[in-house]
């Protein structure tokens, strides 16, 4: 993923100890996507909620500032 961060015109980085978390969360506008990463298991969850939106980013903004580039 991280190979493709130029072509694909964003920055990756990680928290090893939240590498085996089996979800993946998208944040846009007032709305979260959720979706399981297992592709035999999937299931995906949109919430359109702006305080949880917001909540969501600034989790994600604390998270982002800890995570090795």
């Amino acid at each position: 993923m991280k190979s493709k961060d130029e072509k694909e015109l964003r920055e990756t980085r990680f928290i090893p100890e939240l590498q085996k978390i089996p979800i993946t969360e998208y944040i846009y506008g007032e709305k979260v996507a959720i979706l399981k990463t297992n592709p035999q298991d999937p299931l995906g969850i949109i919430i359109l909620d702006k305080d949880f939106a917001q909540s969501q980013k600034l989790l994600f903004e604390l998270l982002w500032k800890r995570a090795e580039r």
